[in-house]
């Protein structure tokens, strides 16, 4: 687990999924990157011709497509120069080449995350922007660009886009945006909603998440889903978007519960899948069929999307998806030790490789 991941969220991760719209989504029609749709903002993984790369722990290392025959490939702190990083915090494979967001610092020295492009080997290290995320569709590169307002302190600016060498960038929508992913002809966003309280304070109630054509054109902008109220206690983040359907967790600081959450957009219509204590929350969703796999602190779980009911397939502790390739999940997971490392498994939970071992303070 990275830090910055843990401080800026309550539940783990975001996941963008294969079809939301009939005709809406191409999933298969335009080639997005060496990554599919499915796995586009977590990104600790990414399939490029028939190998699953993986970072874990600063280092980068690759497997087959069933997630064995483990090959370590390099130190990514020591490719961009540095002592100590946090290595990639997401990443995707466009031509060859390696585009990266990562965190140039590491204890308590705060957030310092930055796009960067290599070769697969690591050499050819180019620094392109301050970023926090990013899809690759068509030779343009498409990323929540930051200024950093002090060393560990960043403010967000918008969506952007740019050439894959860093040429040509240009706002899309500036503001507190979240990208999602990008299917090769739309892309998937989330607004933060601000809100102020009479004593001044700015604070948000949630996300309001659209998708829209590579140009952000508002003529095509569609509303997905509006996860937000105007209760403080709670907090949303949305987990997956897939089949027409948004998917989010509520966590609600009064009760220290949570429960998950199916808003469907066509029919505008909120189903509760199911809810529980905080502790039993899940985050990091990939959607498969009717089924979405998640990481949650009592292992990698199976939620089925018309019943609600989750299946565990391991127990491994404080588990988030990291990629899920074909039949195989990338993973990590973390003790209350801090000891860390990274796996693979099958979707029926027989273990594969272990890729890597870390510790997080």
């Amino acid at each position: 687990m990275k830090k910055v991941k843990k401080l800026t969220a309550v539940c783990l991760a975001i996941a963008v999924l294969f079809s939301l719209f009939p005709g809406d989504v191409a999933h298969a029609a335009a080639p997005v990157t060496g990554n599919d749709f499915s796995n586009m903002i977590y990104d600790g993984s990414v399939l490029y011709e028939n190998r699953i790369y993986i970072e874990c722990g600063g280092v980068v290392y690759s497997t087959d497509k069933k997630g064995g025959d483990k090959e370590k490939l390099f130190s990514a702190s020591k490719a961009v120069g540095q002592k100590e990083s946090f290595g990639f915090e997401s990443f995707e494979i466009y031509d060859g080449c390696i585009y990266a967001i990562m965190n140039f610092f590491a204890g308590t020295g705060g957030s310092d995350m930055r796009l960067v492009k290599m070769d697969l080997d690591g050499k050819n290290v180019e620094e392109l922007a301050f970023a926090g995320s990013l899809a690759i569709a068509d030779g343009v590169i498409y990323f929540v660009k930051h200024k950093q307002t002090s060393k560990g302190e960043y403010k967000v600016l918008g969506l952007y886009c740019m050439d894959l060498d860093g040429g040509g960038e240009k706002a899309l929508l500036k503001g507190d945006v979240e990208l999602y992913g990008c299917d090769g002809k739309r892309l998937y966003y989330g607004v933060c909603n601000k809100i102020k309280t009479k004593s001044g304070y700015a604070g948000s109630n949630g996300t309001t998440v659209y998708s829209a054509d590579l140009k952000l054109s508002s003529k095509s902008r569609k509303t997905l889903a509006k996860a937000y109220s105007s209760n403080m206690g709670e907090y949303y983040h949305v987990i997956a978007i897939g089949d027409g359907c948004v998917y989010y967790t509520v966590y609600s600081y009064s009760s220290a519960s949570y429960k998950l959450v199916k808003y469907n957009s066509k029919k505008k219509t909120k189903k509760e899948l199911s809810r529980g204590k905080y502790d039993k929350q899940v985050g990091s969703g990939i959607i498969r069929g009717n089924y979405m796999y998640c990481g949650s602190n009592y292992g990698i779980c199976k939620v089925n999307l018309s019943t609600g009911n989750i299946k565990y397939l391991n127990h491994d502790p404080h588990c988030r998806i990291y990629g899920l390739h074909g039949g195989v999940i990338v993973y990590s997971m973390t003790r209350n030790s801090g000891n860390s490392a990274v796996k693979t498994m099958t979707t029926e939970g027989k273990a594969r490789t272990t890729i890597g071992k870390f510790f997080t303070s």
